[in-house]
């Protein structure tokens, strides 16, 4: 019977009479799924016999109730179970199957299977390559027709219409090879290999996971898809084979420049040259030295060079065979292992400038960019994707700079902008005490790039207002209050003479602080900091000094509460001692001096009295002598003296344990210090020293804070010689090295900026000793005056 229905219309039909009854009672079938089964799953069952059947399925998992998985009412009779994944493997399945015809006769059938253990869930991975390359072998060896036919995710221009595709313009040992080039973020490409009339080698439509490979092998007829690098005969070593292929396929003047690792280097001017062209294009061959592990060359047309720097073949990582394409610094062939170059957690490429913004040049085929963040530092770079235990996510979304940003940023002007998405910059400060990464995905949720991010402007902007704080030791009615600024710290202990103490953190400035009685006055003290360290990519628990501290202990391992309004640190005459007059900021100069303690090992020098504010008693200058002598107007002159790292605290053991990832780094070594094994080497000028160690703005006054007084006279002296000079050669005074502590307690005045002062109130004082050992010893002070001169006028930076 044809019924025709018109389109748009319906129809109704209505038998003419009852249908006869089947002849036969109806059989079933049932066909559980296979034993391991997991995940969803499929039951059917085959029916003889009946009219007009429907068949109804039930399941039991386990010892549990039998549950109706549905019905189906014509063949092919189907239904699917969701196997939860919950339920161990081994679990026991049960099934039944009930048929029923048309005028209610019945049958059934059971089948039994058991559960297995879901497959892992595939993490979905990008690369990062560049090419993806089909090697083809035919056993006739003519690839002339042949071509490669792909799709996927290619780059711009790479898709032909059908029949064209790319040529299999590569020879190597295996046979031809054919490339095509990969977009940004590139996870899957198809392929085909046709003949110029589209006629197929394998009818089969074929592919490459570029995040696991890059190239693959196949021959001719066969469907099978090898991934990994099959035997190819040995190279030759005695050579190095570079294939050079150009765009415009012009390469008349072309020649290689080679040198370290050739046997014969050539001359600029006589290039060697191609022993032929192929379908890919210059073939140059180089011999080279016996035991040559890399080969340096440069391939250029006279002046004209294919790259501006120079290239360098490592025979021992990618062989002595290499294919080139011009302008390209990475290798055709052979391709690197790896396919998630991106993701480097170890750089730092992302900048969050402020609260709301991100610059960050990251991938232009990501679909989503976000930063995420760790509390416990547990975000790592795994098989191409991102892993961690308690990662959250801030979203971004892509901007632009504002003029006002570029400005502050100049550097930053031509990156990538992202915003941070307003429902999220609640969580900002959340953000910022734990380890952070800006990462991008793409429409799987494959990681296209990661990297560490840099904090200091979106510091500078959530934390603004720690500008106008107190940090380090202050005082008020005599009571110590210690304050560190450490946003980024997940807490903050104070070690005070080996006694933890709790402080507490202002949510507003980021600082941490602690009020204590008088007793602590002069006592050592330390900060107990966890945070997430970059450096070892771990959260730690460092113990550092106070890097706002007025005074450290002698091995600077410990600062110290010191008070400098204590009346006992200051020198006769102090409290009437006037700042100089400013000098106008076109005249002002900055000379900055370094010099060292030179009656630590004097053994002329009481034992009692070494250190840095004794002068050795064989040579020695004082701050008005050299005050009065330094030429130039306007200069204001500062004296830097680090302290003794040789010296032990007398507070601890000269032979301590070695630092460990929660005590304060060592400060390395340094050979124009003079200092090696705890001794000053002999005939060495210690001049043109930073101060140690780096991280501290003070650094100068020694376990006894009494020594702040000859440290003061250094300005108070400076200023008596000054005032017996010229009145053109004004506020000339020698002044200790500023540091990061800000305020104009006691006169002085510190820039925000960590510049250095305009006087020496707040420094501590240490007087000037001349070095008697150097090629010679100096008799007289003024000698000893005019050879220091000398040297500082070459040493000291203007």
């Amino acid at each position: 019977m044809t019924v025709t229905v018109p389109a748009g219309a319906a129809i109704v039909l209505k038998a003419a009479g009852a249908l006869a009854e089947p002849v036969t009672k109806p059989t079933i079938t049932l066909k559980a799924p296979d034993t391991g089964a997991t995940g969803t799953v499929e039951l059917s069952a085959d029916v003889t016999g009946g009219q007009l059947d429907r068949v109804v399925f039930a399941a039991q998992t386990g010892n549990g109730k039998w549950q109706t998985l549905g019905s189906a009412d014509h063949a092919p009779y189907k239904v699917t179970q969701a196997i939860g994944k919950d339920v161990p493997a081994g679990t026991a399945l049960r099934y039944k199957a009930v048929v029923v015809d048309s005028t209610g006769r019945t049958a059934s059938a059971t089948a039994v299977s058991t559960t297995g253990t879901p497959p892992a869930e595939a993490v979905p991975t990008a690369s990062s390559r560049d090419y993806a390359i089909v090697h083809y072998k035919r056993a006739d060896g003519d690839y002339a027709d042949w071509g490669l036919y792909a799709w996927g995710d290619l780059a711009d221009g790479e898709a032909t219409t059908w029949p064209a595709s790319h040529p299999f313009v590569g020879r190597d040992a295996y046979g031809a090879f054919a490339y095509v080039k990969l977009k940004p973020g590139a996870t899957n490409v198809s392929f085909l290999v046709i003949d110029k009339d589209g006629d197929k080698d394998v009818s089969a439509d074929r592919s490459i996971d570029v995040a696991q490979t890059g190239e693959v092998w196949i021959e001719q007829g066969k469907e099978a898809v090898q991934t990994q690098r099959p035997d190819y005969p040995a190279q030759d070593t005695t050579k190095a084979v570079i294939h050079y292929h150009r765009a415009d396929g012009d390469y008349s003047g072309w020649g290689l420049h080679v040198w370290t690792g050739a046997a014969n280097p050539t001359d600029w001017s006589s290039p060697l040259q191609p022993v032929k062209t192929d379908a890919y294009g210059a073939v140059f061959e180089v011999p080279l030295n016996s035991g040559a592990t890399s080969l340096s060359y440069i391939l250029h047309k006279g002046d004209e060079k294919d790259l501006s720097a120079d290239q360098s073949l490592d025979l021992k990582a990618d062989g002595n065979e290499v294919w080139l394409l011009n302008g390209q610094e990475k290798y055709l062939l052979p391709q690197p292992a790896g396919s998630a170059a991106a993701l480097d957690l170890t750089t730092s490429k992302a900048v969050w400038i402020d609260r709301s913004t991100v610059a960050w040049n990251g991938s232009d085929a990501a679909a989503s960019t976000q930063l995420v963040y760790s509390h416990d530092g547990s975000i790592a770079a795994k098989d191409g994707t991102l892993t961690s235990d308690d990662e959250r996510w801030l979203r971004l979304s892509r901007t632009t700079l504002t003029d006002a940003q570029k400005a502050k940023f100049p550097y930053l002007k031509d990156y990538a902008a992202w915003s941070v998405d307003p429902r999220d910059r609640g969580r900002v400060k959340e953000a910022l005490d734990g380890q952070l990464v800006a990462s991008q995905r793409a429409v799987n949720g494959a990681v296209l790039a990661a990297t560490g991010v840099q904090l200091a402007g979106v510091l500078d902007d959530v934390y603004g207002s720690a500008t106008k704080a107190d940090l380090g030791p202050t005082f008020h009615n005599g009571r110590p209050t210690l304050a560190v600024w450490a946003p980024t710290a997940q807490s903050v202990s104070l070690d005070l003479d080996g006694s933890l103490k709790k402080m507490s953190r202002n949510a507003t400035t980021g600082v941490w602080s602690v009020t204590g009685p008088t007793s602590w006055k002069n006592k050592p003290y330390r900060y107990v900091v966890k945070v997430w360290a970059p450096t070892v990519r771990k959260v730690v628990t460092n113990e550092v000094t106070d890097p706002y501290s007025v005074a450290l202990t002698t091995d600077s391992k410990q600062s110290l509460v010191v008070d400098l309004a204590d009346k006992s640190l200051a020198p006769s005459g102090w409290s009437g001692l006037k700042k100089p007059k400013a000098v106008p900021l076109k005249d002002a100069e900055i000379q900055e001096l370094h010099i060292r303690d030179f009656s630590v090992a004097d053994t002329t020098v009481p034992a009692k009295d070494r250190g840095p504010t004794s002068p050795s008693r064989t040579g020695k200058a004082t701050a008005p002598s050299i005050c009065g002598s330094w030429p130039g107007p306007g200069r204001r002159t500062c004296i830097c003296c680090p302290p003794s790292t040789s010296r032990p605290s007398p507070r601890r053991s000269p032979s301590s344990p070695p630092p460990t990832a929660t005590s304060p780094p060592t400060p390395p070594t340094r050979a124009a210090a003079g200092v090696r094994g705890g001794r000053r080497r002999e005939g060495r000028l210690q001049l043109g020293l930073r101060p140690v160690p780096l991280h501290g703005s003070g650094g100068l006054v020694r376990d006894r804070p009494g020594r702040h007084r000859p440290y003061r006279r250094v300005p108070q002296d400076g200023q008596v010689a000054e005032r017996g000079r010229s009145s053109g050669r004004h506020g000339r005074g020698l002044q200790p090295h500023g540091g990061r502590r800000s305020g104009g307690h006691l006169g002085a005045r510190q820039d925000r900026a960590g510049l250095l002062p305009a006087a020496a109130g707040r420094r501590q004082r240490r007087e000037l000793h001349l070095l008697r050992q150097h090629g010679d010893r100096e008799r007289h002070d003024g000698q000893a005056r005019r050879r220091l001169r000398g040297h500082l006028g070459q040493g000291v930076q203007g």
